[in-house]
């Protein structure tokens, strides 16, 4: 029946927009009245049905390539609500691949650093914010021949295909000192540091490795976690992650000096704790513990005022008050209370 549903709902606005035109004005205005009006009814369909078509994605595998293109997402191209035929045909004529990022909101995703390259060269990227959606198209690796790219984890072929071989081998070359650092200060936690091809303005961002969760879907395993039994849910091991560092950012480039000149140096290893938190934020993961996180920003102020960051707070030494004695109870209050 859904299938039904969405077959009219497609057909009627595909036959709208297949209707002779007239060389008459009120004719045209007719026909953009309906277009508009076949518009908003399949947009009313997905509203109600399109969580529906997504589990149907995912599940039923042998209706899956018809479902798929049923499937709408917002798009950093339109600002509206487009599926993946959509997506193709305004694609760049030398792109191979087909792009999405998803997050908690449309609004937080437009801002990821993981666009930021991406964006500034004229592609366009699919926002998915549903909890589903990354579940539904980790079952569908293509579209009309284009791979499907998650730009939490995946790399971009866009990307890698501008770069000069040779300047990002002498990048790669210039930074190694700084990836050392970095790749010892935080072995815990990445499994490695690299320069990064998709950064423009920020510094640093933080993706999951091939085989770990994504930021998005770290958010929803979590929050599954919270209803009845969620416990079970969370994985015993996660993955470690992969930072990216921005060659051209001034920040990266001071930490690079410092770092080569002494790889002990206070200040860097405070800037570095800092920009691995800062990347955890704003690629959309949570951090693990805000308590630390706040301690470390309060070093950075320290550093920047010319103060010792590790400068133990002096209190004032505590006397305790002596104890306030009972007041006298006055005998002339007892005098009149025995005259009433």
């Amino acid at each position: 029946m859904m299938q039904t549903l969405a077959d009219k709902a497609r057909k009627k606005a595909e036959e709208d927009k297949e209707e002779d035109e007239e060389p008459t004005v009120e004719k045209t205005e007719e026909e953009e009245e309906d277009t508009q009006t076949a518009k908003e009814k399949w947009e009313t369909f997905w509203t109600q049905f399109g969580a529906n078509v997504k589990l149907g994605v995912l599940e039923d595998g042998s209706n899956r390539s018809r479902l798929v293109k049923l499937l709408m997402f917002h798009s950093t191209k339109t600002g509206e609500l487009t599926s993946f035929e959509e997506y193709v045909s305004r694609m760049k004529e030398d792109q191979e691949e087909i792009y999405y990022l998803a997050g908690a909101s449309k609004e937080a995703l437009q801002k990821s650093p993981l666009l930021e390259r991406l964006l500034k060269r004229g592609y366009e990227v699919l926002l998915m914010t549903e909890p589903i959606d990354e579940y539904c198209l980790g079952n569908v690796p293509k579209f009309d021949g284009k791979k499907i790219i998650n730009l939490g984890k995946d790399p971009v072929k866009a990307i890698e295909d501008e770069i000069d071989k040779e300047t990002e081998k002498e990048t790669e070359t210039k930074f190694q000192p700084l990836v050392d650092f970095l790749k010892t200060q935080f072995s815990d936690k990445l499994e490695k540091v690299v320069v990064s091809h998709r950064l423009t303005q920020s510094p640093v961002a933080l993706l999951a490795s091939q085989g770990g969760y994504t930021a998005n879907m770290e958010r929803v395993i979590k929050a599954q976690a919270l209803g009845p039994g969620g416990s079970s849910r969370i994985p015993s091991y996660i993955p470690k992650k992969i930072l990216e560092i921005n060659p051209y950012h001034p920040i990266l480039v001071e930490l690079l000096r410092r770092v080569t000149n002494d790889a002990s140096d206070e200040t860097a290893k405070i800037t570095a704790k800092v920009l691995y938190e800062t990347a955890v934020l704003s690629s959309g993961f949570v951090v693990e513990d805000s308590t630390d996180f706040a301690s470390w920003i309060h070093k950075m102020m320290s550093v920047n005022l010319d103060l010792d960051p590790n400068t133990v707070v002096e209190e004032p030494e505590y006397k305790p008050k002596k104890p306030v004695e009972p007041a006298e109870e006055s005998h002339d209050h007892d005098h009149e209370h025995d005259e009433l």
